[in-house]
């Protein structure tokens, strides 16, 4: 049985998962919206298929709204230890 293409640790997932390292989450959804946009434009455009351009423009908006939710870090959560004191965070 073949492999699925997003499957942990799969080729395409390691080097999706390097470019969220390298770029940030909110940059990669970012470019999302932008990968979508062109599609819904592309379909509009050259098919003459309005349907499905309405949908490839509704994603892009749900990922630029999403990106712009994205804080620019990941929040540093604060652990408690057993005895109530918190563990230093890096």
């Amino acid at each position: 049985m073949a492999e699925a293409y997003l499957c942990e640790n799969s080729p395409t997932m390691l080097v999706l998962e390097g470019i969220v390292d390298h770029a940030g989450l909110a940059n990669v959804l970012y470019a999302l919206e932008q990968i979508c946009l062109a599609k819904a434009q592309h379909l509009e455009h050259h098919w003459q298929d309005a349907a499905s351009a309405k949908v490839w423009a509704s994603r892009a908006r749900l990922c630029g709204t999403t990106a712009c939710r994205v804080p620019d870090r990941p929040r540093q959560y604060r652990r408690r230890k057993i005895d109530g004191s918190i563990v230093p965070t890096l």
